[in-house]
Protein backbone atom coordinates (compact mmCIF):
# COMPACT_ATOMS: atom_id res chain seq x y z
CA UNK A 1 0.00 0.00 0.00
CA UNK A 2 1.16 3.31 -1.10
CA UNK A 3 1.84 5.95 1.67
CA UNK A 4 -0.01 9.07 1.25
CA UNK A 5 2.94 11.93 2.00
CA UNK A 6 0.29 14.33 2.31
CA UNK A 7 -1.80 12.38 5.16
CA UNK A 8 0.97 10.91 7.42
CA UNK A 9 -0.45 8.87 10.42
CA UNK A 10 2.86 9.29 12.16
CA UNK A 11 2.85 13.22 11.45
CA UNK A 12 -0.55 13.98 12.16
CA UNK A 13 0.11 11.98 15.64
CA UNK A 14 2.49 13.92 16.19
CA UNK A 15 0.91 17.47 15.69
CA UNK A 16 -1.86 16.02 17.54
CA UNK A 17 0.40 15.42 20.65
CA UNK A 18 1.48 19.52 20.25
CA UNK A 19 -0.02 21.72 22.91
CA UNK A 20 -2.53 23.95 21.10
CA UNK A 21 -2.83 27.91 21.62
CA UNK A 22 -4.77 30.94 21.03
CA UNK A 23 -3.86 33.80 18.72
CA UNK A 24 -5.17 37.10 18.49
CA UNK A 25 -3.44 39.69 16.48
CA UNK A 26 -3.25 42.05 13.38
CA UNK A 27 -2.22 40.64 9.92
CA UNK A 28 -1.98 42.57 7.25
CA UNK A 29 -2.52 42.07 3.14
CA UNK A 30 -1.97 43.84 0.17
CA UNK A 31 -4.82 43.50 -2.42
CA UNK A 32 -6.43 45.43 -5.24
CA UNK A 33 -8.65 48.15 -4.25
CA UNK A 34 -11.60 46.81 -6.02
CA UNK A 35 -11.03 43.43 -4.35
CA UNK A 36 -12.61 42.44 -0.91
CA UNK A 37 -9.19 41.66 1.18
CA UNK A 38 -11.22 38.78 3.02
CA UNK A 39 -11.71 36.95 -0.59
CA UNK A 40 -9.45 33.97 -0.44
CA UNK A 41 -7.07 32.40 -3.34
CA UNK A 42 -8.34 30.16 -5.09
CA UNK A 43 -5.91 29.47 -8.04
CA UNK A 44 -3.16 27.41 -5.88
CA UNK A 45 -0.10 28.64 -4.31
CA UNK A 46 2.39 28.09 -1.80
CA UNK A 47 0.72 26.09 0.24
CA UNK A 48 -2.39 24.98 -0.99
CA UNK A 49 -2.93 22.30 -4.13
CA UNK A 50 -6.09 23.58 -5.41
CA UNK A 51 -7.95 21.57 -3.35
CA UNK A 52 -8.94 24.09 -0.66
CA UNK A 53 -8.69 27.99 -0.47
CA UNK A 54 -6.07 30.38 1.28
CA UNK A 55 -6.10 33.74 2.81
CA UNK A 56 -2.53 34.63 2.21
CA UNK A 57 -1.73 37.37 5.24
CA UNK A 58 1.20 38.61 6.81
CA UNK A 59 1.92 39.98 10.29
CA UNK A 60 4.36 42.47 9.33
CA UNK A 61 3.02 45.24 6.75
CA UNK A 62 6.43 44.96 5.06
CA UNK A 63 6.12 41.07 4.15
CA UNK A 64 2.15 42.09 2.37
CA UNK A 65 3.75 44.49 0.28
CA UNK A 66 6.92 42.50 -0.87
CA UNK A 67 4.30 39.57 -1.30
CA UNK A 68 2.54 41.55 -3.53
CA UNK A 69 5.60 42.89 -5.25
CA UNK A 70 6.77 39.51 -6.05
CA UNK A 71 3.61 38.92 -7.65
CA UNK A 72 3.48 42.15 -9.74
CA UNK A 73 7.42 41.64 -10.69
CA UNK A 74 6.05 38.18 -12.55
CA UNK A 75 3.88 39.91 -14.85
CA UNK A 76 0.27 39.06 -15.76
CA UNK A 77 -1.31 37.86 -19.29
CA UNK A 78 -2.96 40.98 -19.43
CA UNK A 79 -1.84 43.94 -17.49
CA UNK A 80 -5.09 46.05 -15.96
CA UNK A 81 -5.06 49.48 -16.48
CA UNK A 82 -3.63 51.55 -13.65
CA UNK A 83 -4.42 48.75 -10.94
CA UNK A 84 -4.52 50.79 -7.75
CA UNK A 85 -3.31 47.99 -4.64
CA UNK A 86 -4.04 48.96 -1.04
CA UNK A 87 -2.43 47.31 2.25
CA UNK A 88 -5.49 46.03 4.66
CA UNK A 89 -5.07 46.05 7.97
CA UNK A 90 -7.04 42.63 9.31
CA UNK A 91 -8.21 41.84 12.83
CA UNK A 92 -7.77 38.06 13.63
CA UNK A 93 -8.84 35.88 16.78
CA UNK A 94 -8.49 32.00 16.59
CA UNK A 95 -8.18 29.04 19.64
CA UNK A 96 -6.77 25.80 18.76
CA UNK A 97 -3.98 26.68 16.60
CA UNK A 98 -0.39 24.81 16.47
CA UNK A 99 2.53 27.45 16.95
CA UNK A 100 5.16 25.73 14.79
CA UNK A 101 7.65 28.76 14.44
CA UNK A 102 9.94 26.76 17.39
CA UNK A 103 12.96 24.87 15.46
CA UNK A 104 12.63 22.29 18.30
CA UNK A 105 8.89 21.80 17.98
CA UNK A 106 9.45 21.09 13.96
CA UNK A 107 12.38 18.46 14.51
CA UNK A 108 10.34 16.99 17.14
CA UNK A 109 7.56 15.92 14.41
CA UNK A 110 10.16 14.76 12.13
CA UNK A 111 11.02 17.66 10.12
CA UNK A 112 14.69 17.34 9.02
CA UNK A 113 16.22 21.33 10.03
CA UNK A 114 19.49 20.21 8.06
CA UNK A 115 17.45 20.89 5.22
CA UNK A 116 14.85 23.19 6.02
CA UNK A 117 14.24 26.35 4.35
CA UNK A 118 17.05 25.36 1.64
CA UNK A 119 14.48 24.40 -0.92
CA UNK A 120 13.43 27.50 -3.13
CA UNK A 121 9.88 27.66 -3.83
CA UNK A 122 10.44 27.99 -7.51
CA UNK A 123 12.05 24.63 -7.37
CA UNK A 124 9.94 22.48 -5.19
CA UNK A 125 7.95 19.50 -6.62
CA UNK A 126 5.36 17.39 -5.43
Amino acid sequence: MARNRFRDPSLLDALEALKATGLASSLWRESREIRDPCQFSKGGGRWDDTTFDVLYTSTLEEGAIAEMYFHLRRGQPVVPSKPVYRLYELKYAADNLLDLTDPDILASVGIDMSVFGKLGYGNRSL
